[in-house]
């Protein structure tokens, strides 16, 4: 892919999730993905929907999807984002417990990294090699 083709995508994807946010308030409604506030733990003073995630994921998607055939690390990103996106769902609908989101979230890196591998060499911000 180009570096002239990567602000394209990135304004297209932009976009689309731009226009698909809105269309996300009557899902959260019907599924129960609002946010209510309580006067203890949460900032907002009016209720507010949860799946803001969906729409980046589906816009980014979109965009990424045509890339598939060009890199197995595009299609890795995507199966792993997915799993990200499934478990936010399902704990913005249904409030999980931290254990599933670690759960999921640890999947969706083993899903990413079998499929592109593990790099030749590793840094964690230079301390762990």
């Amino acid at each position: 892919m180009s570096q002239i083709k990567l602000p394209i995508i990135a304004a297209i994807a932009f976009g689309i999730a731009y226009l698909c946010t809105p269309m996300t308030v009557p899902l959260c409604k019907r599924i129960g993905a609002i946010d209510m506030p309580d006067g203890v733990r949460k900032i907002n003073v009016v209720p507010k929907p949860r799946l803001g995630g969906l729409s980046f994921f589906l816009a980014c998607f979109i965009v990424l999807f045509p890339l598939v055939g060009e890199s197995e690390s595009v299609a890795a990103l995507l199966a792993g984002g997915a799993l990200i996106v499934a478990g936010g769902v399902a704990d913005d609908a249904f409030d999980m417990p931290p254990r599933f989101k670690l759960f999921i979230q640890a999947a969706a890196a083993l899903v990413t990294v079998f499929f592109i591998g593990l790099p030749d060499e590793f840094s964690c911000f230079g301390l762990i090699r």
